[in-house]
C-alpha cells in the first residue's frame, strides 16, 4: 500500500485531505470529536507548532479539508493584556513572513464601551467590547492553496484568553455557499 505524505500545508494539513487521512496520520488517540460529518476536532497536528494545542477540520464531503482551526493553549495576561498582545505580535510577524502583510489588522475598543482606561484592556476583550485581530485575503492563493488567514484574541477571563488562528482553502468559501443555501431550502 502506497504511503501519502501530507506535509506542505499550514501544520502539515493539506487541503483536500479526508478525515480518514488525517486520522491516519495522527492517530486515533489525537482525535477529540468526530461524530460531526463536516468537522474534526484533533489535538496535534502533523507539525505541531507549540502555541496552538486544539484543532477543528472543517471537511466538504466532495473536496475534503477546506478550512482549519488552531487554538492556542491559555494566554496567561495581566489586565493590560502585556501576554495576550506580546503572543498575538509573534505570531502575527510569522504569518506576515509568509504571506505579506496583512489586508487588514486592528487593535480596537467599541465604540460606547465602559473599558476604555488601560487596565481594562483584558476586560474589553473578555466583554467582546475589543477587538485584537489580522486578517490576510490573498489575491491568488498561497502555493498551499491557502486563500484568508485569520488571527484573532480571545477572552476567556480577565487575566487569560487564547489565540485563534484560521486558514481557508480554495473553495472554503463556494462550500458555506452552498450550505447556506441547502439551509435556506428547507424555509
Amino acid at each position: 500500500m502506497a504511503c501519502v505524505a501530507f506535509a506542505a500545508g499550514p501544520f502539515g494539513f493539506e487541503k483536500g485531505m479526508t478525515k480518514t487521512q488525517v486520522v491516519a496520520l495522527l492517530g486515533a488517540d489525537h482525535v477529540k470529536t468526530s461524530n460531526e460529518p463536516d468537522l474534526l476536532k484533533v489535538t496535534s497536528a502533523p507539525n505541531p507548532y507549540p502555541l496552538f494545542e486544539d484543532y477543528a477540520l472543517m471537511f466538504s464531503p466532495t473536496e475534503g479539508l477546506l478550512k482549519i482551526r488552531a487554538l492556542s493553549k491559555d494566554v496567561g495576561a495581566d489586565a493590560y493584556g502585556f501576554a495576550m498582545k506580546a503572543d498575538f505580535q509573534e505570531l502575527q510577524e510569522s504569518l506576515t513572513a509568509i504571506y505579506g502583510s496583512p489586508s487588514s489588522a486592528h487593535d480596537i475598543l467599541l465604540s460606547g464601551s465602559m473599558w476604555t482606561d488601560p487596565q481594562y484592556w483584558m476586560m474589553g476583550l473578555l466583554k467582546k467590547q475589543r477587538i485584537l485581530y489580522s486578517v490576510w485575503i490573498l489575491k491568488s492563493a498561497a502555493a498551499n492553496h491557502v486563500t484568508t488567514v485569520q488571527l484573532q484574541a480571545v477572552g476567556t477571563s480577565t487575566d487569560a484568553g487564547f489565540l485563534e488562528l484560521d486558514y481557508e482553502f480554495e473553495s472554503f468559501t463556494e462550500y458555506v455557499k452552498g450550505l447556506k443555501a441547502k439551509d435556506a431550502g428547507v424555509l
